[in-house]
C-alpha cells in the first residue's frame, strides 16, 4: 500500500507530496517525492486528506433521501450552512448512512472544496497514478481522541468526537469548551517533539505517534471521500474499460 499525504496548499504539491509504505498497519517506509518518482505498482493507493481541508456537519435527512437523490438532498440542507456555493464543494455522507438516508435520521456529511481537491491531484494523475481511496487525516470517532502535532514553536491540537473534527485553540485553557476533552476514555496521541509538552500540560502520558504513523491509521478508515467525480474503487475502474458486451478488458487505466 502506497499512502500520500496531500498538502494543505495544491501548489505545494509540485515540490513533491510526503508518502509512506506499508501493509496496512505500520510504517514500512517514508519519504517525499515528487508525482513523477512514485510506483503505479506500489499495491493500493490511498491519498489523506488533511484535516485542515475539511469541515464537519451533521444533518437531518429526511425519509427517502436515498440512492440519486442523496447529492441534492444535500446540497439543499446545508446551502444555508455554507460559506460557498454547494456546487463548489465535496459533501460526502457518513459510511453505514444508506439506512439512514432512506428512512430518514441525522447523518454526518465531510465537507471538502471541489477545486482544491482537482488541484492537488491533477501531478499524480498526469503522473499516471490513481487513487482509489481518499480517506480524512483524522475522522469522527465515538472514543473521544486528541491528536498533538507539530513542534513546540507550531503545533495543532485536534480533536476527534462523535460530532466531528474540531481544531482546538492555542490556549489549552480554552480547551474546557469542549466537552469530549473531560471525557474519562480521552486517547491522547502526540508527535515526538510535543510528547514532553503534553505531559506538562494535561499532566498524562500520551501515546507516541508519528505524522507517518497517523497516516497509516487514516487508511485504515471507513471513510472515503472518493466518490463523484473522485469514483475510483475496483467496480468503477472496471466499468471504465469495459467493452461493449460489458466484459472487462483484463486491464486498468
Amino acid at each position: 500500500m502506497l499512502i500520500i499525504a496531500l498538502p494543505h496548499f495544491a501548489n505545494a504539491a509540485s515540490a513533491g507530496y510526503a508518502h509512506v509504505h506499508s501493509e496496512g498497519h505500520t510504517v514500512l517506509r517514508q519519504a517525499t517525492g515528487a508525482a513523477s518518482t512514485l510506483s503505479a505498482h506500489a499495491g493500493e493507493l490511498v491519498a489523506v486528506v488533511p484535516h485542515s481541508r475539511l469541515s464537519w456537519l451533521r444533518v437531518t435527512l429526511p425519509p427517502g433521501s436515498h440512492g440519486p437523490r442523496l447529492p441534492g438532498v444535500l446540497r439543499g440542507l446545508l446551502e444555508d450552512r455554507l460559506l460557498e456555493e454547494p456546487e463548489q464543494l465535496h459533501l460526502v455522507i457518513e459510511p453505514h448512512a444508506h439506512a439512514v438516508a432512506k428512512e430518514g435520521g441525522t447523518a454526518l456529511v465531510a465537507v471538502c472544496h471541489k477545486q482544491w481537491l482537482r488541484d492537488v491531484l491533477a501531478p499524480l494523475q498526469a503522473a499516471g497514478l490513481t487513487v482509489q481511496r481518499l480517506v480524512p487525516e483524522i475522522s469522527p470517532s465515538t472514543q473521544p481522541m486528541l491528536h498533538v502535532m507539530g513542534t513546540p514553536d507550531f503545533s495543532q491540537s485536534v480533536l476527534s468526537h462523535a460530532q466531528g473534527v474540531s481544531l482546538l485553540p492555542p490556549n489549552t485553557a480554552h480547551w474546557s469548551a469542549f466537552t469530549p476533552i473531560s471525557s474519562q476514555e480521552l486517547v491522547v496521541y502526540a508527535e515526538p517533539s510535543m510528547v514532553e509538552r503534553v505531559q506538562q500540560l494535561l499532566s498524562l502520558q500520551p501515546q507516541l505517534q508519528t505524522a507517518a504513523q497517523r497516516w497509516v491509521k487514516s487508511a485504515q478508515s471507513d471513510w472515503d471521500l472518493a466518490q463523484g467525480e473522485w469514483a475510483q474503487g475496483r467496480s468503477q475502474r472496471g466499468l471504465r474499460c469495459c467493452k461493449p458486451l460489458g466484459r472487462l478488458c483484463g486491464t486498468h487505466q
